[in-house]
């Protein structure tokens, strides 16, 4: 079987094991067997981050190229230092160098990534999310596969998912230096930026601020597009709509956090509203889907957006947390898992997420 859909199912299981099994042995309370629950996926994924074999996923040749010249270098050259590989934010040059003390080979560097990612994700889910097995699951489905070879960037959004604590504390300073050391790993955390300060908004501000936004963005990118592909031909292909896999997979993200959007905003209703975490996951999902709507027919978008929509692994679970009715909140739960299942490991939109992952140990 796929590694990737192996690693999926054990995770199910072990909802099992701790919900059904466990407490026959004594461990009980919600709160216990979330954290049992946690540290025997945290366990499993990182054995998955360590063992990864380097030409089985994209990008990892290159972090491999990139380690060697970074740990061969002197330790006054590591940020000057040009890569064969490409661009590396110096915070990350820093992390690189220090595994090499460790470990002077990928394995690793993505083994001490993949703890750092998992830390602070799970930290976060155990805090906020009423329903922590959706909430892994979801990760599973939507952030992990990319997360083994897309390294950098999604230890940068791990850290912003952490920052939450910050952004609902109102504790700026903190929240600041967590975005610093976020944009020091990669650059594109500074767009996480405005979501402290939107959080500030009063109910109307918020909406409007919404309203104008969603029109502002969707023709200032339909502007950039129009010019790029009229004085430079080489980006055409940005307005070549003709393709359609191509406008389905464009048009699949706007589908889907817009469906998680809407259920939420129903279910919830005024309590979207509320400080705390309420309040972030509808200015992240909001954010996400007008990003996402406005780049409808380019391919500018990529992982442009994952910033927001990484707050799909708490708005189930808190959607689900409001439904009163059990038989609608499994019913929700499951449509919502099955949905990105279907496009995690059976659609062909997006193919990439379909490649085989090969262990260290064994090639499955």
């Amino acid at each position: 079987m796929n590694t990737l859909l192996t690693n999926f199912f054990l995770c199910v299981f072990y909802s099992f094991i701790v919900w059904v099994v466990l407490p026959a042995y004594g461990i009980k309370g919600k709160r216990n067997k979330t954290r049992v629950y946690l540290i025997l996926c945290f366990l499993q994924i990182l054995f998955l981050y360590a063992n990864v074999q380097i030409l089985s996923m994209p990008d990892l040749k290159i972090y491999y190229v990139s380690l060697q010249e970074i740990t061969s270098a002197p330790i006054d050259k590591i940020f000057t230092v040009e890569l064969l590989g490409g661009k590396i934010e110096p915070g990350y040059r820093i992390l690189m160098r220090l595994s090499s003390f460790v470990g002077n080979n990928l394995n690793t560097l993505l083994l001490i990534n993949g703890g750092l990612l998992l830390y602070f994700y799970f930290k976060t889910i155990e805090r906020y999310s009423p329903y922590a097995v959706i909430s892994v699951l979801l990760f599973l489905l939507t952030i992990f596969h990319q997360s083994i070879y897309v390294i950098r960037q999604h230890l940068a959004m791990a850290i912003m998912v952490f920052s939450y604590t910050y952004i609902i504390n109102r504790q700026q300073r903190k929240f600041l230096i967590t975005c610093f050391i976020a944009f020091l790993l990669h650059q594109s955390a500074f767009l996480f930026l405005p979501v402290y300060y939107i959080y500030n908004f009063k109910t109307k501000k918020l909406l409007f601020f919404f309203l104008i936004l969603g029109v502002g963005l969707t023709l200032f990118v339909k502007a950039v597009l129009v010019f790029f592909a009229t004085e430079i031909e080489r980006y055409n292909h940005y307005l070549d709509v003709t393709d359609r896999t191509y406008m389905e997979s464009n048009w699949t993200p706007v589908a889907i956090v817009g469906v998680v959007l809407l259920s939420y905003v129903f279910v919830l209703k005024k309590h979207i509203f509320e400080d705390g975490i309420n309040k972030i996951v509808l200015i992240s999902l909001a954010l996400g889907f007008i990003g996402y709507f406005a780049s409808v027919g380019s391919s500018i978008p990529g992982r442009t957006f994952f910033y927001y929509t990484v707050s799909v692994i708490f708005s189930v679970p808190l959607t689900m947390s409001y439904i009163k009715t059990r038989l609608f909140k499994i019913a929700y739960s499951l449509s919502a898992l099955t949905g990105y299942f279907f496009v995690t490991y059976v659609s062909e939109i997006e193919p990439h997420r379909l490649f085989e992952l090969d262990l260290n140990w064994i090639s499955l």
